[in-house]
């Protein structure tokens, strides 16, 4: 079996596992988990044929930071075999391979994700803290004007941890020109609701559910993307946040205003089948 261990955030995902047959016996698998909830497999039952390899799919949902675990038995099968099921009996004990399934917390990942503030691309508007340093030059003199720097860097920093904490994952995404669906998580570990809005710079060729929507805090986001049939190029999805007050019902509303917003952007790659 490869891999030996799944590592996982709160996020979830997919992941494949690859089971080997290198007898000369074919054999049927079955696959049961410690949270029949929290994740999904497919194929629970499957059959492998000598000297072939097996990809099983592993979906988990978005849940709690908790070490879970995947149980692979096996048995023999006969050529004639057509239902994995059918051979195996709960009241027998079968050899069987053990996938830890480990969880991280995605607020203390950082690898393979995208922080909010790691896009803070505004034109000409600046982020807390060019304004706050720039505001403590001028006012060095003085130790009133000193304290409101302080007081206005200190503003600006939470500012900018709080645009910081949203989080995307996976950071980009690879198509073929058949297209097809897939999905972005936006985790929100803070203890701030907040709005989001999505742009594409091809709304024609791709197309996103939902455009806008709220994340409450700790909670993590699934929105779907799908990609029409067309051309090789690259393209990129925008995700602009919003910080959301707890009466606020349509997040649509919260972008109406010109003031920039923090963002995030996505790139979409899309190759030739031939390529």
């Amino acid at each position: 079996m490869e891999p030996r261990l799944l590592n996982w955030n709160i996020s979830g995902g997919i992941q494949k596992v690859y089971l080997t047959n290198p007898s000369d016996e074919r054999r049927a698998i079955k696959v049961k988990c410690s949270d029949n909830y929290l994740y999904r497999v497919s194929h629970v039952y499957s059959f492998v044929e000598p000297g072939e390899t097996a990809g099983i799919d592993i979906i988990r949902q978005n849940g709690g930071a908790k070490p879970d675990k995947m149980i692979f038995l096996w048995t023999k099968a006969d050529k004639g075999d057509e239902n994995a099921s059918k051979l195996f009996n709960k009241h027998f004990s079968y050899p069987m391979v053990v996938l830890p399934l480990t969880v991280k917390m995605t607020s203390n990942s950082g690898q393979g994700s995208m922080k909010m503030g790691q896009y803070e691309k505004f034109g000409n508007y600046k982020t807390g803290n060019q304004i706050g340093s720039k505001r403590s030059m001028k006012t060095e003199k003085t130790r009133s004007t000193r304290s409101r720097s302080i007081d206005s860097t200190s503003k600006s920093r939470r500012q900018r941890n709080e645009q910081r904490d949203l989080k995307m994952e996976p950071i980009e995404l690879h198509w073929n020109t058949t297209g097809g669906v897939q999905k972005v998580f936006i985790s929100n570990p803070t203890n701030i609701r907040r709005a989001i809005k999505v742009k594409c710079s091809d709304s024609k060729l791709y197309r996103v559910n939902p455009v806008y929507s709220f994340i409450e805090p700790g909670q993590v986001l699934a929105i779907d993307i799908l990609r029409q049939n067309g051309g090789a190029k690259v393209d990129k999805m925008v995700f602009l946040a919003a910080t959301a007050k707890k009466e606020d019902q349509n997040p649509r509303t919260i972008f109406q205003d010109s003031l920039p917003k923090p963002m995030m952007v996505l790139p979409l790659i899309a190759t030739s089948n031939n390529a």
